[in-house]
């Protein structure tokens, strides 16, 4: 077998060596030719082995795809005589030469007197299963048939890429100017509106259509982190990716490993929920610490508590973290916050006020020191048809 794998490269040597051979001989036997004429005798010699292979090759093709046409043949023939010996042997059973054996009669059962229907017990219905539970921070899931047409309306969207992706803005709150994009997808319906993502999050994470939409997602990422290296733009990503997508190894070996993500590295920032961290499930810690090595980095979101780990956030390469700007107008919680920034310093990790849509919550931002924001006041969601041009310092 291994002769056979390498007999071109055996047959080059033995050409290369014969033209070889033939130059010599004629240097040392031929002291009158010239120098010329003992190369051109070795390109000669080199030609017509190459001449000599090729026509061998082409014979040893042949050969095979004839051989190859031949087993073909004869599985095709074994299988035609394998059917016919069934149908035979089934118009042997069927035919009217061999009649079945007559049946034994069976008496007839005597008749039933008519009894009026009694009312029977009806056991209570099973208790319905718990759907797996959403992302945090997703809306409820809608009822069963309102989930049946929103899995039909997310797999249509994907089967006819009507999955659209839109840029959001995270600004510095001190200048208003453009930091970072958070990429929001969007589905398009057949009449032409947007379908946010709160709408459907939690049916395509149970319908396990996420997986799907968070690849297209990041393919989405991957043209705009070209596009911006083409542009020389510092601009860097935000995205929320589910777990369940990270952690399928087909996911991993279609995206994370596939390409080369050196740029993606330095302009991507994941999304991880608070609640994935806290539940410290081995899976999830496993998977953070495999794209940690690969040189990723992570953003928390979806903040339902300000006491967080700071050793175990450091310890996975989170650089910011996302608060709610509602909390920040409580009270309580923005006491919170105060104590959340006063540890963060002299920290790799600064605070970005989500969801702003008040002035209030800016004015209670900014009066904190925060030191980005986002939300429909400070910038509505964007097509990423088009790159938007950086804001300069």
């Amino acid at each position: 077998m291994w002769l056979h794998r390498w007999k071109h490269t055996f047959f080059t040597i033995a050409t290369f060596a014969a033209a070889i051979v033939v130059s010599l001989s004629l240097w040392m036997f031929r002291p009158e030719t010239d120098t010329v004429t003992t190369i051109l005798a070795g390109v000669v010699t080199l030609l017509t082995g190459g001449l000599i292979h090729e026509i061998v090759a082409r014979r040893a093709a042949q050969a095979r795809q004839t051989d190859r046409f031949n087993r073909m043949r004869q599985g095709y023939e074994t299988l035609l005589n394998v059917l016919s010996r069934h149908r035979d042997d089934l118009e042997d059973l069927t035919s009217p030469s061999s009649p079945p054996p007559h049946p034994t009669p069976v008496p007839a059962a005597p008749p039933s007197p008519i009894v009026p229907p009694q009312p029977q017990f009806q056991p209570q219905s099973q208790p319905h299963l718990p759907p797996i539970p959403p992302r945090a921070g997703t809306q409820s899931p809608a009822p069963a048939d309102e989930d049946t047409d929103m899995a039909a309306i997310v797999r249509e969207a994907l089967a006819e890429q009507r999955v659209e992706f839109h840029l959001q803005p995270i600004v510095s709150l001190s200048q208003r100017k453009h930091r970072f994009y958070e990429v929001l997808s969007r589905i398009r319906l057949p009449n032409r509106q947007l379908l946010v993502a709160e709408r459907y999050l939690a049916v395509a994470q149970y319908e396990r259509l996420l997986p799907a939409i968070d690849v297209l997602l990041l393919e989405r990422i991957a043209q705009l982190v070209r596009e911006t290296d083409r542009r020389q733009h510092a601009v860097s990503f935000f995205a929320n990716v589910s777990p369940m997508t990270l952690l399928d190894p087909s996911f991993s070996a279609r995206f994370l490993r596939s390409v080369d993500h050196q740029s993606l590295r330095a302009k991507l920032m994941f999304e991880i929920d608070q609640h994935d961290i806290d539940a410290g499930v081995p899976a999830v810690m496993s998977m953070l610490e495999d794209m940690k090595r690969q040189g990723y980095r992570f953003s928390l979101g979806q903040v339902q508590h300000l006491d967080v780990n700071m050793d175990l956030i450091l310890s996975k390469e989170i650089h910011f973290i996302k608060i709610n700007a509602a909390m920040l107008v409580d009270p309580d919680s923005r006491a919170q916050a105060v104590a959340l920034q006063a540890r963060l310093n002299g920290c790799p990790i600064e605070l970005i006020a989500e969801r702003i849509e008040n002035e209030r919550q800016l004015a209670c931002a900014v009066g904190l020191g925060i030191p980005y924001g986002q939300g429909f006041l400070v910038g509505e969601p964007r097509p990423s048809r088009r790159i938007p041009e950086p804001d300069r310092a």
